[in-house]
């Protein structure tokens, strides 16, 4: 069984300090092993790859395609810049995994207190959901403006998955990421998710772009995923007919259950 660590862990436990953060910490590192999730931002850029490669019949290079992986840096959003060295290759390698796994250890287990970031991002949506005009459309309709608004915010990264591809940069690329969504699991929970949450005039909080980032993606590659009980709610409620059940819950036993049950 894969516990993996990521990056939404030290954002989400930055609040907590001293012996409280060093005991959560270490229970995170402990349990995960090593393995963590890749960044969602690397996810739905592999994914929009993919998605160009076949419309644009352009072959991609060859990529890891292991959400979950022991990979160094796997939970970066940026690669790593490897320094130069004259180490043989094995030991430089070993010294580039002993380093990225070194940092996770102390960006977790830092026992200062960290100021959270107010951003934004929450703000837009809330401001779309108190619009008249947006109000007014159809439950239909508003499903749809979610997913137009996810690839809108992905948009740039669109651009530089076809510009690493060689594909020309049309006006219509939008448009190509639009048409096949749901070719794109991790994508596709993001807008539906927005469009749930807008449909239902939810409040929209600085921490829930963590929460739809990282669910969201472990939603659409893991088994199972345990969250806090409003993010299990709209991930549920906006989940639709797919492939397979919502592998989110709110409360242990019932991850308990779903595993047992996958391991039968």
């Amino acid at each position: 069984m894969i516990v993996p660590v990521s990056s939404a862990h030290a954002l989400e436990t930055s609040a907590l300090y001293n012996e409280r953060r060093q005991n959560l910490a270490a229970t995170i590192l402990r349990i995960s092993r090593g393995w963590q999730m890749r960044s969602p931002v690397m996810v739905r850029m592999r994914e929009m790859k993919g998605v160009l490669s076949d419309v644009y019949s352009v072959p991609a290079a060859p990529d890891e395609l292991d959400v979950f992986s022991l990979a160094a840096g796997a939970m970066d959003t940026k690669r790593r810049v490897a320094s130069a060295s004259d180490l043989p290759p094995g030991l430089a390698k070993l010294t580039n995994r002993l380093t990225a796994f070194s940092t996770i250890y102390d960006v977790l287990m830092n026992p200062e207190r960290v100021p959270s970031v107010v951003a934004g991002w929450h703000e837009h949506f809330n401001n779309v959901s108190r619009d008249p005009e947006f109000r007014a459309r159809s439950s239909k309709q508003k499903s749809i403006d979610g997913r137009a608004m996810a690839v809108s915010d992905v948009l740039q990264e669109g651009v530089a998955a076809a510009l690493s591809l060689g594909v020309p940069v049309e006006e219509r690329l939008a448009s190509v990421l639009y048409a096949r969504i749901d070719s794109m699991p991790s994508l596709r929970v993001y807008g539906d998710v927005i469009g749930h949450r807008l449909k239902n005039r939810a409040k929209w909080e600085p921490n829930d772009l963590i929460d739809i980032l990282f669910l969201g993606c472990a939603a659409a590659y893991a088994d199972v995923v345990v969250a806090e009980r409003t993010a299990t709610d709209y991930l549920q409620r906006s989940w639709g007919s797919r492939d397979r059940s919502c592998p989110v819950v709110a409360k242990l036993p019932e991850a308990v259950g779903k595993l047992s049950h996958l391991l039968d």
